[in-house]
């Protein structure tokens, strides 16, 4: 432990660089809100001292040749002074509180941006799930001053605590969640780690026990060393005075800026402490901005398929999730021609939502290769390629915002089109339902009335969405796991129409929807044991496809 200690202590130089290179990152962002903190700080330490001043003159004043003359100048230049001072303190605060109101949007969008640009694979890793934890702590603790160290040595301990905070603080503000915790009444399931006073931040917790000590005893010695200061600084001024080395005005401003000095140098005790305490939170939140794409991002333009030699190859592909030592996919290879539609199919679990994962380039694989028109897939420009697959997955999305935007994922800028893609997924007749059409709301958040869609409807329009895209290769996986029987039916009857000049693959456990695709690729246990048309495969008496596909046809014969 000791060694680790050891190597995890930083400096007040890495501190300071730390915290300077922070304050860089924030300025290009904010510049207003650097400005309006330094000017507000460097204007709350000089201005006293003005008024302190010109205070002792006018106490020397009326202790010494009381001249009205001199005394009427001081103090209506006094009245002036801090008239004045008053105003430009009040500007600068109103100045530097607007600028406060938007500093966590401003590091929200930092991180935010960071992780929108990190490659799936990278976001997806648990470490990367730790650091954007760890993230959002960035200068949650500052301000702990002589303490700070002891804050920052545990540092990991807030990142833990404010894990679970996050977790369960907010479960009970879930809409989705909602119906189950009231069915389960899972609220005293959260009460479990609610009521848990031995937690990080509860009263038998690591950070109560530290404030007995070392913080408390630390915290009594600080302040009565402070007053020590204090009263041996006031002791000499007072002796000074005695001895007629000055008059009592002079011991007014001695003794009042003694006390400024005294909290000077606390803000700067305090400044120290801060500058320590962010540097442990910000070198977890500086790997996460350092972080590097672990993808190869090739250069090499993206071309249409090629009829003869083109298409999607994969070569001895296998793949294992990092951190782990199990295979998800072992030897697959299998060439997808252009044009075609492929079928996968296979129990949960076999391997399909990842070779849709490679095949998008969500992942790289751990071996093989795959080859699109006979090239390395890392080869081409990332967005590029990238930009060949519309894709509905098991786990879509649907935001709150418009269902325009929803369907053209943005700003809605061809209406025709988005209506046209509604129409081609089935959601024709719920859009001439809604008043607003395309611009309804999907759900209450924004606008109250706003819809809530059933997971069947939520479904289509993640359909829509991907034929919005116009792809080059359209991937459904499960698309009609949420529709009902004519629903289904009628998704399946428009497919070709929706596939029309595009390659399609289509993941799906109901195989009596793989009929009308060209090719099937049955998945088991991470390889791809057949492959072949569904007259081909249901011919194969000792295949898992027609194993598979009597087991449910029984059901439909019943």
């Amino acid at each position: 432990m000791k060694n680790k200690d050891k190597e995890e202590k930083i400096s007040f130089a890495q501190a300071f660089k730390m915290n300077w290179r922070a304050f860089g990152i924030i300025y290009r962002k904010r510049p207003q809100m650097i400005a309006s903190r330094l000017i507000a700080s460097i204007w709350d330490v000089l201005t006293p001292y003005a008024e302190i001043w010109l205070s002792a003159r006018i106490i020397d004043e009326l202790a010494g040749d009381r001249d009205p003359g001199r005394l009427k100048f001081l103090v209506i230049f006094t009245l002036a002074v801090t008239a004045a001072s008053a105003l430009i303190s009040a500007f600068i605060r109103k100045w530097r509180d607007v600028q406060d109101t938007s500093f966590w949007f401003a590091v929200d969008r930092i991180f935010i941006e960071k992780k929108a640009s990190l490659d799936y694979a990278d976001l997806d890793n648990p470490k990367t799930h730790e650091l954007i934890a760890a993230m959002e702590t960035i200068g949650s603790y500052a301000g702990y001053t002589a303490f700070s160290k002891i804050w920052a040595k545990n540092a990991k301990a807030h990142v833990l605590g404010n894990r679970f905070f996050w977790h369960f603080g907010w479960l009970g503000w879930d809409d989705e969640a909602a119906a189950d915790i009231r069915i389960y009444n899972q609220q005293r399931f959260c009460g479990k780690y609610i009521a848990n006073k031995e937690s990080a931040f509860e009263s038998k917790g690591l950070y109560a026990k530290l404030s007995k000590y070392p913080i408390g005893v630390y915290s009594v010695l600080s302040t009565g060393l402070s007053v020590l200061f204090s009263a041996a600084v006031n002791a000499y001024i007072c002796i000074k005075a005695v001895s007629g080395a000055f008059g009592v005005g002079m011991v007014t401003q001695y003794t009042a800026s003694t006390m400024r000095v005294f909290s000077g140098i606390g803000m700067l005790i305090e400044f120290y402490g801060d500058i320590k305490n962010n540097a442990a939170y910000l070198k977890l939140d500086f790997q996460l901005i350092d972080m590097k794409s672990s993808l190869q991002k090739g250069t090499r333009r993206v071309e249409p398929p090629r009829k003869e030699s083109g298409g999607i190859e994969f070569k001895n592909v296998s793949f294992k999730y990092p951190g782990t030592d199990d295979y998800v996919l072992k030897n697959v290879s299998i060439k997808f021609r252009p044009g075609s539609r492929l079928a996968a199919v296979g129990m949960n679990g076999s391997g399909k939502t990842t070779f849709i994962k490679l095949l998008c380039r969500l992942y790289d694989p751990t071996e093989g290769e795959i080859l699109y028109n006979g090239v390395n897939i890392k080869e081409y420009d990332y967005g590029e390629y990238m930009r060949m697959f519309a894709v509905v997955f098991q786990d879509f999305y649907i935001t709150k915002f418009k269902l325009g935007e929803n369907v053209s994922s943005g700003p809605i800028t061809d209406r025709e089109k988005v209506e046209k893609c509604l129409e081609s997924a089935g959601f024709a007749d719920k859009l001439a339902e809604y008043e607003k059409g395309i611009d309804t709301y999907m759900g209450k958040i924004y606008d109250p009335d706003g819809v809530e869609c059933s997971g069947g409807e939520a479904q289509k329009i993640a359909i829509a969405r991907a034929l919005y895209k116009d792809a080059p290769f359209i991937i459904l996986d499960e698309p009609t796991a949420s529709l009902d029987p004519i629903a289904e039916a009628d998704i399946y009857s428009k497919f070709n129409d929706i596939a029309k000049g595009k390659s399609a693959i289509y993941i799906s456990h109901r195989l009596s929807s793989c009929k009308f695709c060209d090719e099937i690729a049955v998945f088991h246990e991470g390889q791809i044991i057949q492959h072949g048309s569904h007259d081909e495969l249901l011919s194969d008496e000792d295949g898992k496809y027609r194993q598979l596909w009597y087991a449910q046809a029984q059901y439909y014969q019943k």
